[in-house]
């Protein structure tokens, strides 16, 4: 074969595994290119992606681009090609309270890291272009979870980067439709199973790849930032499907995910954090409430004072 298609490799797997882990991990083993990109099997990107992303890996030596823009199809219909005026897709931007505007080098981790835990870096591996030496030296893997997978990757690979650039680039077009996994309904017990089986193992993979790096161990508070993070991402929906049923169910379903978890360290410690800052914001409104209700009392003894 010619024009360097005798380099694809076509992998396929016998059974499907359920989650976009699986195939990614083998795709993984196979690998032989200086860097790694992955996409989900229903989106597109603009022909010069691969290029232009690789291109700009090189000139900053970068461990890690990642790109915060992409396009979006809005139709139910899978892209069998680019628009031609693929300027006429609306633009999405994955955490549009930090834009970035130019190509920006970051080598320190506490600003890598701090970025991530603060949603503002995204949590789609489709939105990162990987040097693979840095995957396969501190052997990064997608976890065997339903949901939030790629946000596990991602953060170990950035734990492990050197430096990572951030570019204004728009390479990657989005289908959105309504048969997506983040789209379904779920009943309360689905949900609870999924999402929060998902959660709880989550917590520990992260406990066990942040154990792994000094950063972390200097800068604890970092840790909790990242549990805290990764679970209100994931289970975002759970006002909404907890209102179907009454509190004595969901504990029940809860508690039965919780107990076949062996290592319940990593959970008891997210826990007692996120009580921590529930609590310390509670004091915060209460505070706010306090000084309202004081500013009240005085408008009513002398209207004039303020």
């Amino acid at each position: 074969m010619g024009g360097g298609y005798d380099k694809l490799k076509l992998v396929r797997n016998k059974k499907n595994s359920g989650t976009a882990s699986a195939p990614r991990n083998t795709a993984l083993k196979f690998a032989s290119g200086e860097y790694v990109y992955f996409m989900d099997s229903d989106d597109v990107i603009i022909p010069t992606a691969l290029e232009d992303l690789y291109t700009i890996a090189k000139k900053f030596d970068a461990d890690i681009v990642y790109t915060e823009k992409n396009y979006e199809f809005l139709q139910d219909e899978v892209p069998k090609e680019i628009p031609k005026d693929i300027n006429s897709l609306p633009i999405r931007t994955q955490y549009p309270m930090t834009p970035v505007t130019e190509i920006t080098l970051i080598s320190d981790t506490a600003k890598i890291i701090g970025a991530f835990g603060t949603s503002k870096m995204p949590t789609y591996s489709w939105t990162y272009f990987f040097r693979r030496k840095i995957i396969t030296e501190n052997n990064i893997t997608f976890p065997k979870i339903i949901h939030g997978e790629d946000e596990i990757f991602d953060f170990h690979a950035l734990c492990a980067a050197k430096n990572v650039v951030c570019i204004p680039n728009v390479f990657y077009v989005y289908r959105i439709h309504s048969n997506s996994l983040l789209h379904k309904q779920l009943t309360v017990e689905k949900y609870i199973s999924d999402w929060y089986s998902s959660v709880f193992k989550a917590i520990g993979i992260l406990d066990e790849i942040m154990s792994k790096f000094k950063f972390f161990e200097e800068n604890p508070e970092y840790k909790y930032l990242i549990f805290d993070s990764y679970t209100r991402k994931n289970v975002i929906a759970a006002p909404q499907i907890y209102s179907q049923i009454n509190a004595g169910k969901i504990d029940k379903l809860i508690r039965r995910e919780i107990e076949p978890v062996k290592d319940k360290t990593p959970l008891a410690a997210f826990l007692f954090a996120r009580m921590n800052v529930f609590n310390a914001n509670i004091l915060q409104q209460q505070n706010v409430i306090r000084q309202l209700q004081a500013q009240i009392q005085q408008l009513k003894q002398n209207p004039y004072s303020l």
